[in-house]
């Protein structure tokens, strides 16, 4: 259970939304501990929308557009 909990399920579920395991474990971590199960349902899920914002905000200021 610890296996698939911590190893598992991170990589299956950041490969399903694009978001790396690690963020995956931690979106988990702080949402459960925040607020319970519900807290792990919703943490990956905006923990992906944050992530994706940010990676595209860094891309556009790494390469400025022509």
């Amino acid at each position: 259970q610890q296996l698939e909990g911590n190893i598992i399920y991170p990589r299956v579920a950041g490969a399903t939304m694009g978001l790396p395991g690690l963020w995956v474990l931690a979106a988990v971590t702080v949402g459960g501990g925040l607020f319970g199960v519900p807290g792990m349902l919703v943490g990956v899920p905006i923990t992906a929308v944050l992530y994706t914002l940010l990676r595209d905000d860094v891309r556009k200021r790494a390469v400025p557009e022509k």
